[in-house]
Order: structure tokens, then C-alpha cells, then sequence
């Protein structure tokens, strides 16, 4: 296990679906929910329409409290506002993460997308 994830951790995480729309969410393991989301089981149904693409945007927070209150403050901004988030998210994120294959449907298995 990566030193840097706690246990205790949660995750706010931006995905883009196939239609350019974002979607903003929370969860204790990002590449379960993600993959949820792919599958529609248990997803949102945001995605019911249009289905999720890529994990644009995530920030590691020390409990659901917090998590939450930090999805409810991005679900408040302008997309354009998002955007600019997204754009100067921590690119070194990625190299922290240790990010396992998602079995998306059947045997298909891949890689959790970020950005």
C-alpha cells in the first residue's frame, strides 16, 4: 500500500462523461466508484445518458466530513470556475496513487483513468 493513503482517507474526484458535462463526487476508493459509474451499477444517474470518461480532477481529504463539504463547495462553482480548478490541480497526484485494474464489464479490465 502506497504510504501516502491513509486508510481513513476520502477522495473528492471530478469526471468528465462523453458529453463534456462534470460530475462531481465522493467516495473511500475512487477506482470502486469509478467503475461503478462505468457499469451503472450503483453509479449516479447523471450517467444515465452519458456515460462517464475520465477522472478529470481529485483531492484527498482526511474524512467523509470534510469530503463532503468540499463536494458541496465545488457543486456550488460556475463550470468555468471547475475548470480553472482542474487546471491547477497537483499533477503529482497521479504519481502518488496506486491505481489497480477496474473490471469494467465481463473480463474486461482497465486501467483507472486520471486526467
Amino acid at each position: 500500500m502506497n504510504p501516502q493513503i491513509s486508510e481513513n482517507q476520502w477522495y473528492v474526484y471530478i469526471v468528465r462523461d462523453e458529453a463534456g458535462r462534470l460530475y462531481t463526487g465522493i467516495a473511500k476508493d475512487v477506482e470502486r466508484r469509478f467503475g461503478e459509474h462505468k457499469t451503472g451499477q450503483k453509479g449516479a444517474r447523471f450517467f444515465r445518458f452519458s456515460s462517464p470518461q475520465e477522472i478529470i480532477h481529485l483531492e484527498i481529504l482526511p474524512d467523509r466530513s470534510s469530503a463532503t463539504r468540499r463536494e458541496c463547495e465545488i457543486k456550488k462553482m460556475k463550470r468555468s470556475e471547475k475548470l480553472v480548478l482542474i487546471k491547477k490541480r497537483d499533477k503529482p497526484l497521479k504519481e502518488k496513487l496506486f491505481l489497480k485494474d477496474v473490471s469494467l464489464t465481463g473480463n474486461k479490465k482497465r486501467k483507472l483513468a486520471i486526467g
